[in-house]
């Protein structure tokens, strides 16, 4: 009986070992393409070589459908890529995606949007499959995925779970409608420009979307914030979850129709940096010290992992320092870069000189 149960440890042992190898040989590559060096239609074998070539692939393929119900072409200028410029409604919609599935690495990705009005351009950027399904909205029969869309005055969201496909809420349970947050100004009528992100921490499977409207380039500034989204329902889980990722895909995903136009495209792996742990609006010692009782245990931002990596180590504190201030970061770069190790062993001595007799 011992030795069944040894063997049985280790073979699970092995089993996640293995995973842990898989998933780091696996992992995702950050990707960045303007989106208005290509050209042609999305029905044309070069165009979709040139695209492949960048990363990226299409839902659909197709042109103009024999009996003229549709037409999902994606036409590429130097403007970017137009969705649904040659058919209108739900039968010009397609989605552009990534080769690579994203769900195992923390992310953070944007788009540039580009819309004429959204009382009839339809906007989504998401995570998953990037199908085409009921009514043209991604993945809408089964596959796991999350998206955000803006309409209306409004910055909607939704997630599809990978037990039975259906919806959920922000909390990850099962919900009947998409969820909603103000973003005053987006009128439906207006044209404009307007700049879309997602952020996804692997470690926590805590997704959320946000919009910048009226970008005119520079810096992301939210205007409007999705929840946060838990998403550990859409990710396979051995027995509860089987229909999650990676059993299906996680690509990043952007598209829509009537002419909605897309460009400047970017994922960075890893997320964005950000040292302030605390969010108090300044990089300064609070954060160390967050980052010191994080070390080797923490698993997102709030514990003091900067780098979005879901662990706090030594390459958060170098993010930290480089953040921290001109003098101080001067002083610190002058000092060699301690090793993981050494760094939790001076942890430990200043908890202990810390402890009261």
């Amino acid at each position: 009986m011992t030795r069944n149960k040894a063997f049985a440890r280790g073979m699970a042992l092995a089993t996640v070992m293995g995973f842990l190898l898989v998933s780091a040989a696996d992992a995702a590559t950050s990707l960045s393409n303007s989106l208005t060096g290509f050209t042609g239609n999305s029905p044309d074998a070069s165009v979709q070589s040139a695209v492949g070539a960048a990363g990226f692939e299409f839902s659909s393929i197709a042109g103009l459908a024999d009996d003229f119900s549709s037409d999902p072409t994606i036409a590429f200028s130097s403007l970017g890529a137009s969705f649904g410029s040659l058919f209108a409604g739900d039968g010009g919609r397609n989605y552009m995606r990534t080769i690579e599935s994203y769900a195992f690495d923390s992310y953070v990705a944007e788009v540039t949007v580009v819309v004429d009005t959204l009382g009839t351009d339809q906007v989504f950027f998401g995570m998953g499959s990037g199908n085409i399904t009921n009514w043209g909205t991604p993945d809408f029969a089964g596959f796991p995925s999350v998206f955000l869309t803006p309409e209306n005055e409004l910055l909607k969201a939704n997630a599809i779970d990978g037990i039975t496909g259906d919806w959920m809420d922000p909390t990850g349970a099962p919900a009947n409608n998409w969820s909603e947050v103000p973003a005053p100004g987006l009128l439906p009528a207006n044209a404009g420009t307007h700049r879309l992100r997602m952020t996804l921490n692997a470690a926590t499977k805590q997704w959320t979307g946000s919009l910048d409207m009226d970008y005119a380039g520079g810096a992301f500034v939210a205007d409007a914030t999705t929840p946060t989204y838990n998403l550990a329902n859409a990710y396979d889980d051995g027995g509860f979850v089987l229909n999650g990722f990676p059993t299906q895909p996680s690509k990043i995903y952007f598209g829509g129709d009537d002419g909605v136009i897309f460009k400047h495209f970017s994922v960075t792996v890893g997320g964005a940096e950000d040292a302030d742990f605390n969010n108090d609006g300044s990089v300064n010692g609070q954060d160390f010290l967050i980052w010191q009782r994080g070390l080797g245990v923490g698993v997102d931002n709030g514990a003091g992992d900067a780098n979005g990596s879901g662990t706090v180590d030594a390459a958060d504190l170098a993010i930290w320092r480089t953040r921290f201030g001109g003098a101080a970061t001067a002083a610190a770069s002058a000092i060699p870069e301690p090793s993981t190790a050494v760094l939790v062993l001076l942890t430990l001595a200043g908890a202990a000189l810390s402890r009261k007799p």
